[in-house]
């Protein structure tokens, strides 16, 4: 018998060892067809992933936390890559109503013009018995052209 047939069964061993061995993934695992900016959101990931180019839009964010027993605060930014007419953000305020996030209002809006950035923080009160989360529009406008992208912050149930 040749001296290379010995090996087969070890590479075949090994090769279902590893075929078999567990692989520890860090962070959270979604399936390819879920990898949009808008499922990261919908799942209350970090806002501002981006999975298109943007021509000005640089980074934008917001946070949503707990200030009080019915009160909120809320902090967002916008920032663009060059000078625009105008660097904005839009806040409007949701709430789960089952499984729907619905709009309950505009809560405030920053803008600067002639400028790279702009941020803004506000506290507002809320009604007991509700989860709330804050979808921002954030926006940059440099020669009539308007980019926007929409995030969403963490959401927090108010009881």
């Amino acid at each position: 018998m040749k001296k290379w047939l010995y090996f087969v069964p070890i590479l075949v061993i090994s090769l279902l060892i590893v075929a078999l061995t567990p692989i520890e993934v860090h962070g959270n695992m979604v399936a390819a067809e879920e990898i949009t900016f808008e499922k990261y959101n919908e799942r209350n990931y970090m806002d501002g992933i981006e999975t298109f180019s943007t021509q000005y839009l640089q980074s934008w964010g917001s946070t949503l936390v707990r200030s009080g027993s019915n009160r909120l605060a809320l902090y967002g930014y916008t920032e663009s890559l060059v000078r625009a007419q105008a660097v904005g953000v839009n806040f409007y305020l949701e709430y789960l109503n089952g499984n729907r996030w619905e709009n309950v209002e505009h809560i405030t809006g920053f803008v600067a013009f002639n400028d790279t950035s702009v941020n803004g923080n506000i506290t507002f009160s809320v009604t007991k018995g509700y989860t709330y989360r804050i979808r921002g529009v954030h926006f940059v406008n440099k020669d009539g052209r308007t980019e926007r992208v929409t995030g969403f912050t963490n959401s927090l149930y108010i009881n």
